[in-house]
């Protein structure tokens, strides 16, 4: 399972001069780990159904789930006995750059394959609400604005050293 995320970030920010990469990607790097810790968790919630427009589960796999689900699994949608959430968010791979970011994790087989009453369960996990956007966006800005100021005062320190 991939998730990606890409940039139109500003290109330059006076004084940063070549900094400014390093400030995008390790602001990348922060906002997906804010998405694993954070936004991912939600898609395992009871509320995800609304929030995340799941499809409807036919009636003979909710039968089947309420026999052999675990706790929440009897009644969530994307969890039958919490094994899949476990799986996928046990070491999730980051990988980022100036341009974007990769989330990559591993899924167990029967969470990617379709088999039939059942939908797209990889789909529903990498949704996004208009809150999630906010918050991905909001956690990008601040990162960037936080590690650019850092960085302008560490140059400014540097000149300062030097004149």
């Amino acid at each position: 399972m991939v998730i990606q995320l890409k940039s139109v970030v500003l290109s330059k920010v006076g004084g940063l001069g070549r900094a400014m990469p390093k400030i995008r990607r390790q602001s990348f790097q922060l906002t997906a780990a804010f998405w694993i810790s954070n936004i991912f968790k939600k898609h395992f919630r009871p509320s995800a159904r609304q929030e995340y427009q799941h499809q409807p589960r036919d009636r003979d796999y909710l039968r089947r789930k309420r026999f052999i689900g675990v706790g929440q699994g009897k009644r969530d949608d994307n969890v039958l006995s919490g094994r899949s959430r476990r799986f996928m968010a046990h070491s999730p791979r980051i990988k980022a750059t100036s341009t974007g970011v990769t989330i990559r994790m591993d899924a167990p087989l029967y969470f990617r394959r379709r088999v039939s009453g059942q939908p797209d369960k990889v789909a529903e996990v990498l949704r996004v609400s208009a809150i999630d956007r906010f918050l991905i966006g909001r956690k990008l800005g601040d990162s960037i604005v936080r590690l650019g100021n850092r960085a302008l005062k560490n140059i400014s320190a540097r000149k300062a050293g030097r004149g």
